[in-house]
């Protein structure tokens, strides 16, 4: 096996396994090392490659709804896509209150969006139950959810849901302003 070192001296913070198949057969087995400049790098230059892909060319900024989480992956994306300038964007992050510990990524998700000029939409329970159907009041949405389905995973649920909240943003609430259920559904 192969250890491919850091390619900018930095420490390395992970690493990626993989087969170097110039050799056929006797390709050797390779951990290539990344630090975090690198992997900052890969991510951006990944993320503008799929932007420039997908967007059309506009005099009008694109609106583009971004979920994130406050976790490491969501902070990597909106941060590559902050800095995208190729084409006009306008970002919305926004982050859904939720099942298991989704709440506790709130201040990270506030702090990255604040450092990168952005205003994050927080979609709270009480807009979750609205745009879910759901009776405004009650047993935490999660608590329900496993007490009518004990062997599911709520993560099928969480990925509806944020699904729904991000759909519901982008059709219905510009800015994230609040419109009940109600004139939302005359409209439709």
């Amino acid at each position: 096996m192969e250890v491919s070192a850091v390619g900018n001296g930095e420490d390395a913070v992970t690493e990626y396994l993989y087969r170097d198949m110039k050799n056929g057969a006797k390709a050797p087995t390779v951990i290539k090392k990344f630090s975090v400049t690198e992997c900052r790098a890969i991510v951006t230059q990944r993320v503008h490659e799929m932007l420039d892909a997908h967007l059309p060319d506009s005099d009008v900024p694109v609106k583009i709804i971004v979920g994130v989480s406050g976790g490491g992956d969501s902070n990597a994306l909106i941060s590559a896509m902050s800095r995208y300038q190729s084409k006009k964007i306008e970002w919305h992050p926004v982050i859904v209150c939720g099942p298991g510990e989704w709440d506790s990524g709130i201040p990270r998700a506030k702090e990255i969006c604040n450092d990168l000029g952005l205003e994050l939409a927080v979609i709270g329970e009480k807009e979750t139950r609205e745009i879910l159907g759901a009776v405004p009041e009650g047993a935490p949405l999660i608590d329900r959810f496993t007490k009518v389905f004990p062997d599911e995973d709520y993560e099928f649920f969480g990925t509806l849901l944020i699904r729904l909240a991000l759909s519901y943003v982008a059709a219905d609430r510009p800015r994230h302003r609040h419109r009940p259920a109600s004139s939302r559904a005359r409209r439709e």
